[in-house]
């Protein structure tokens, strides 16, 4: 979903937008519309929540209003949300929600990404996507040391002539015979 906030008010903006969902296609008529079901399933996720306590207090306080319109949140066995219609008994549960269309912006980082891989080096790989990935994930003792003879390095400089990318070119070739007779020896 698309939505930036316009640094107006809040409330108002988050009513506006959820009414945006609420007028979006609907699966099921006696539920709320599928960009509704999208946002309680993405709030609901127990990746935004540290303790299934938390978790099940927002359950509570969620199914208050739902209460109002005669809905009700629950988790499934395997702990995903969903809505129920109390009273027809119809549930998000059978529903196959669309995936979303890429915005417009990440379709443009996508490229931008797709450019980098393309054209960076293992050091700049390295540097720029693996060092700040484990910083995120909280490991806080990372240095990038590289190391002098590039020509230790796998994959291709562009120009093929390192000892590394022949021993990339000969390991590649070794994997593909080996998947093409794991392959040929399934179809037997």
């Amino acid at each position: 979903m698309d939505y930036v906030h316009d640094r107006s008010t809040r409330k108002w903006w988050a009513l506006e937008v959820l009414e945006r969902l609420n007028s979006g296609p609907v699966s099921n008529p006696q539920l709320p519309s599928d960009g509704l079901l999208r946002v309680v399933q993405e709030l609901m996720d127990a990746g935004n929540f540290d303790q299934s306590h938390d978790r099940a207090a927002a359950l509570s306080d969620l199914n208050v209003p739902l209460g109002r319109d005669g809905l009700q949140a629950y988790f499934d066995a395997a702990r995903r949300c969903y809505l129920r219609n109390l009273g027809t008994q119809a549930t998000s549960a059978s529903l196959q929600l669309r995936k979303r269309t890429w915005t417009e912006h990440e379709v443009k980082c996508r490229a931008e990404i797709s450019e980098f891989l393309d054209s960076a080096s293992e050091d700049e790989f390295i540097e720029k996507i693996l060092v700040p990935m484990f910083a995120q994930l909280g490991f806080i003792r990372i240095s990038v040391t590289g190391h002098e003879d590039k020509a230790l390095e796998y994959g291709l400089s562009g120009e093929g002539s390192g000892c590394g990318d022949r021993i990339f070119e000969k390991r590649a070739r070794s994997f593909r015979q080996s998947a093409n007779t794991n392959l040929a020896g399934r179809r037997s």
